[in-house]
């Protein structure tokens, strides 16, 4: 479903008053949603919510399924059962809330549900055919001398106005120290978010923090569904979801319907073939996307790793327009994420990739059978290793094994910087010969985030692949001769 195009020009823009009088106002949209008993409980997480009590802007944003909208509630719950704490003004944002005066009348209305000293309908008639600093002001003086609050703006990735983003802008700015904004959404806003980071008025949450920790997993499958896995099946689910809780609560569904040992071979195979899974990401992700982006990540998906010209090479465009997509996915948290620090190299989440492979083998085996030919050619041009199908990776996809492709373009000289901890770990399993998969089974890592580590290791070494890796370690005195 293509997103409607809503009119964005504030000189064209309805009085707020005309609009409420057409239109009315859904009261359901400034509910805060209910949390479910199942709800893992994030303390973690909203103790560093708490933290941010000086933050202009709290920002929560990661590809859906990731727990953003249950998060941000379970935080606002508790903390207006505390004395003197900061209340919640509710709005979920939809596609046609993109028009400036219906944001702010829906916004304003949210903000009435704390201080009910505003009045929407005070605004002036033509307020909205002025620049937002021409009417503003009004409400941020109004604003200052009310309550504590939070204006939660949910799903903000819907709005894809100008004149939204200007006017919301404007509003971060002057905000009272009392009125916070919290913005939850797939995809970072069109803000000055560099501003607000160097200022220390900026919280950020993304998909690395909202991830469930292999604890988190077990004390929901284990604790509260009380399925007895065994610590291996819920290391296994851990590495194939990659702590992606949408992923973790659909593998629930199916494993509550299995007797013990069933489940454990539902573990063994999952993948994002599964139905709940493949359904999920069909009807929440891909449907939503622009022709051209779903041609894009369709054809790509089973690559295991990403570069523009390999990209360009499945999608039969220029090499600049494919870098430019994956930059655009990055962006937008399309379950993508960069393997290195400069960009040249990407990776999909295993179950996202998973359910595009399996959509496009299904429903176009022709054109997978091409693409199969299509990535083999460009690794035999480019040298890499040639194609092998890796288990658990949609049933066959294209990765060069060898480390040849993440040259970071790290110099040949010493020590760059310290290895952390666990990058000397990793090193030290990978001069003993130990694989990434094998790796990933010890220190129960994803194997990407094994790939992640080993990269690293190699750039702060200035080398290109393991051979040298483990050479170079040993002559600076990292591992034993």
């Amino acid at each position: 479903m293509k997103p409607t195009t809503p009119a964005n020009n504030l000189d064209t823009a309805r009085p707020c008053s005309a609009a409420l009088e057409q239109n009315g106002l859904l009261q359901t949209k400034l509910f805060m949603p209910p949390l479910r008993p199942s709800a893992i409980p994030r303390s973690h997480l909203i103790e560093r919510l708490n933290a941010g009590v000086d933050a202009r802007l709290i920002l929560v944003t990661a590809p859906a399924g990731f727990g953003k909208t249950t998060l941000v509630a379970q935080w606002l719950a508790g903390a207006e059962q505390a004395s003197g704490a900061r209340r919640a003004a509710w709005l979920q944002l939809e596609d046609v809330d993109s028009d400036v005066v219906r944001f702010w009348c829906y916004a304003i209305a949210a903000l009435q549900t704390v201080d009910a000293g505003l009045d929407i309908r005070a605004m002036p008639a033509d307020a909205f055919t002025r620049p937002p600093e021409a009417w503003l002001p009004d409400l941020l003086n109004k604003l200052a001398s009310g309550p504590q609050m939070v204006l939660v703006l949910d799903d903000y990735h819907h709005i894809r106005s100008p004149a939204v983003h200007q006017s919301l802008n404007y509003f971060l700015h002057h905000a009272p120290p009392n009125v916070q904004v919290a913005l939850v959404g797939r995809a970072d806003p069109p803000l000055p978010l560099a501003r607000l980071r160097v200022q220390q008025e900026l919280l950020e949450l993304r998909a690395a923090d909202l991830s469930f920790t292999p604890r988190e997993i077990d004390r929901y499958l284990n604790g509260a569904l009380k399925l007895g896995l065994a610590a291996a099946d819920i290391a296994r689910l851990a590495r194939r979801t990659e702590g992606w809780p949408a992923g973790v609560y659909l593998a629930a569904r199916s494993l509550r319907d299995c007797n013990q040992e069933a489940r454990r071979a539902f573990v063994q195979s999952f993948s994002g073939s599964n139905r709940h899974i493949l359904h999920y990401l069909l009807e929440e992700v891909l449907q939503f996307q622009a022709p051209d982006v779903r041609d894009f990540l369709l054809r790509t998906s089973l690559l295991s790793r990403l570069s523009a010209p390999l990209c360009a090479m499945m999608t039969d465009r220029p090499e600049a327009a494919a870098a430019h997509m994956l930059v655009h996915l990055a962006d937008a948290h399309l379950f993508i994420t960069p393997l290195d620090p400069s960009g040249r190299w990407y990776r999909y989440h295993p179950l996202f990739a998973e359910a595009l492979a399996t959509q496009i083998r299904e429903n176009d085996p022709d054109l997978w059978g091409d693409l199969h030919r299509r990535a083999s050619v460009w690794y035999g041009r480019n040298g890499h290793a040639a194609y092998a199908p890796g288990p658990g990776q949609g049933n066959g996809t294209f990765d060069a094994s060898g480390d040849e492709a993440w040259d970071t373009g790290a110099a040949e000289v010493g020590l760059q910087e310290e290895l952390t901890p666990r990058e000397a770990e990793i090193l030290s399993l990978v001069a003993r010969g130990a694989s990434n998969q094998e790796i990933a089974d010890q220190l129960v890592l994803s194997v990407g985030t094994v790939k992640g580590h080993v990269n690293h290791v190699f750039s702060k070494l200035g080398v290109h692949n393991r051979t040298a890796a483990v050479a170079r370690a040993r002559e600076l005195g990292l591992l034993a001769s």
